[in-house]
């Protein structure tokens, strides 16, 4: 997370991709302003018609793994470009069009996200976008759900492989999906495919070896006259990697033996090469502990090369304190010993929350709270007042436990209460306090006082609306929190159905109608995916349905392939009494419903038009 100095988010990032060097670029971008979350909002309200923005917007959402956020953007940007005429460009610098990257990213993030996992939406993405660029990287994401004991699954996954042939993630899956199986059998000709690939493979990595290519990179750099140059390429550091990676190796090798009960002599006699060649290095010795624990246990020969003497032989630093207690305490031996490791790291690291609060977490999980108690009980609240995000932590930590209370509410309320502190966190412990039934410290924390130092974010004032509209619908502070939302400028339409939805519970249709109503629909006339949201709301509403009724018909028009339009102009139908034409328009959904989880929606949606009259309409 980077924010700024008043604490608002500037952006985040998600995950990290090796080198180094390529993450502290990515981090130097952000820092600079280069398309950071806060940049692409603002670009987002300034090029309103720009496709490219919504979908760098839309991936950082994906990135937080918040779908509701993200997929809107997606689909509008696909709205925006349905010509394919405008380029972006992937990952790896090639140019696709607009519409197929937002389609392609509208599918990864039913798979990459938090929620209902829905690997049909790749799948069909595959099948629509024969030629695309972006193929490649859709078949492997596509490939996690294929069912190796199904003919016409094998065969799809036959043309990935054809069309990957060198990627070792593509065999990777294959191989994780045969683990999936768990011994079930599999049809011959995957598996001759499979290995027959994985040759393939190994040549091709053979003939591309790093050795290779490192030495050509020399031989260059020595025909320059650059012997810094060569040495750099090919001397102490590259031969240093490759010891490494042959440790790894050795150690993946025993790993995969062991865990199968087959091999084992060579297996023990792998381990004992890898750390003969990484005598000093604190992770291979935890690796091979590892492998040595694996069923069936070879206890004392973890103990001997990752026990007591191994952390009593050097000073080891905070980081391998860390790792060595977390390993033991995390399997519930060699306690003693793991104990005396976390000692020894917070009198290391007195001032590290990181540490501390990590150790807490082991510590409870292996049942010590008494160790919990006496590291992070209420002296430790007494004896930091002033660290607020230590409060926060602690208050966090035991209200959740419900243990300490009477120390815990006062130091989350103190915390949240910050101004410096973001909305995020006064509304996560704004939620704590409601469950704990203290509804006064609710008001401190999340209510009229900080609703003010939301004003112009549209998604703050989003969740505080959310918040108390299914509390209090006469809080007199959400009256002003709505008429904040509606200030925002170019609000989008997913806030502005929230105030509608607000704004018909206090019963001020008028007011609902103000801010989503007919002369909202008319700003929107060529976005269908837009107009199909506005006509659902007002339909589950059972209101101003000829509005939306006018909105469901202009969306079909726009984009008569969209499944959900005709959906939702069969509901409309049917409450209009016009039953033969609402049986037509789900007919309709229903064909063009891209995966099987939304057809059979549809199909119950069909069902239930035939077997019923019209509905009312309210």
């Amino acid at each position: 997370m980077i924010l700024n100095p008043d604490g608002t988010v500037c952006d985040w990032l998600a995950g990290y991709v090796p080198p180094a060097e390529k993450f502290v670029a990515r981090l130097r971008d952000a820092l600079a302003g280069r398309d950071t979350v806060e940049a692409l909002q603002k670009r987002l309200q300034a090029e309103p018609g720009n496709p490219e923005v919504r979908i760098k917007l839309g991936r950082k959402y994906q990135d937080r793994h918040d779908r509701d956020r993200a997929l809107p953007l997606f689909r509008e940007a696909a709205a925006l470009d349905p010509k394919r005429a405008i380029m972006t460009r992937t990952d790896d610098g090639g140019l696709v069009p607009c519409r197929d990257m937002a389609e392609f990213q509208e599918a990864r993030t039913y798979i990459a996200t938090y929620g209902t996992i829905e690997s049909e939406r790749m799948h069909e993405f595959v099948k629509s976008h024969p030629a695309s660029p972006l193929l490649p990287a859709a078949y492997l994401l596509d490939v996690g759900s294929v069912d190796l004991t199904d003919a016409r699954e094998c065969a799809y996954f036959r043309e990935i492989l054809d069309r990957v042939p060198h990627d070792p993630a593509a065999l990777a899956q294959l191989g994780q999906g045969l683990d999936r199986l768990g011994g079930k059998p599999v049809s011959s000709p995957i598996l001759d495919a499979g290995a027959g690939y994985a040759r393939k493979t190994k040549e091709w990595l053979e003939k591309s070896s790093p050795s290779a290519a490192a030495k050509i990179l020399a031989d260059f750099s020595i025909q320059k006259g650059d012997w810094e140059g060569a040495a750099s390429s090919y001397g102490p550091d590259f031969m240093a990697g490759q010891a490494l990676a042959w440790t790894k190796s050795l150690l993946d090798y025993a790993e995969f033996w062991r865990a199968r009960k087959r091999n084992e002599a060579d297996a023990l006699a792998a381990v004992s090469s890898a750390l003969a060649m990484r005598p000093d290095d604190a992770a291979i010795h935890q690796s091979a502990a590892r492998i040595y624990l694996l069923d069936p246990p070879r206890t004392e020969d973890a103990l001997t090369v990752y026990g007591p003497a191994w952390l009593g032989a050097a000073d080891r630093p905070a980081e391998d304190l860390f790792n060595y207690f977390s390993f033991w305490m995390g399997r519930k031996a060699n306690l003693d010993s793991a104990l005396a490791a976390m000692d020894a790291l917070l009198a290391k690291k007195p001032d590290d929350f990181f540490y501390l609060r990590s150790a807490i977490a082991a510590l409870w999980q292996a049942g010590e709270r008494d160790r919990v108690q006496a590291l992070f009980g209420p002296a430790f609240a007494a004896a930091h007042p002033e660290r607020l995000s230590w409060l926060f932590q602690y208050g966090l930590f035991w209200l959740q436990r419900g243990l300490n209370v009477d120390t815990a509410i006062p130091a989350l309320v103190k915390a949240a209460a910050d101004p410096a502190h973001p909305y995020m966190i006064k509304w996560q412990t704004a939620e704590m306090l409601d469950r704990a039934g203290r509804k006064a410290e609710v008001e401190s924390v999340f209510g009229p006082a900080a609703l003010e130092s939301l004003a112009g974010d549209g998604a703050a004032l989003s969740i505080y609306l959310s918040f108390w509209a299914g509390r209090d619908a006469n809080s007199p502070s959400l009256a002003r929190a709505l008429e904040m939302l509606e200030s925002v400028p170019n609000l989008e339409w997913s806030y502005r159905s929230q105030a509608a939805g607000v704004y018909l519970k206090r019963g001020r249709k008028d007011k609902a109608e103000a801010v989503y109503g007919p002369a909202y629909a008319a700003t929107i006339g060529s976005h269908a995916r837009k107009l199909v949201f506005y006509a659902e709301f007002w339909t589950a509403h059972r209101q101003n349905l000829l509005s939306a009724m006018e909105a469901v018909r202009a969306a079909v028009r726009l984009e008569p392939s969209e499944a959900e339009a005709w959906a939702a102009l069969a509901d409309l139908l049917q409450i209009d009494g016009k039953l033969e034409e609402a049986r037509r328009a789900i007919d309709k959904a229903v064909g063009l419903a891209g995966g099987e989880r939304e057809r059979e929606r549809y199909e119950q949606r069909r069902t239930d038009i035939a077997g019923t009259g019209p509905k009312k309409a309210g």
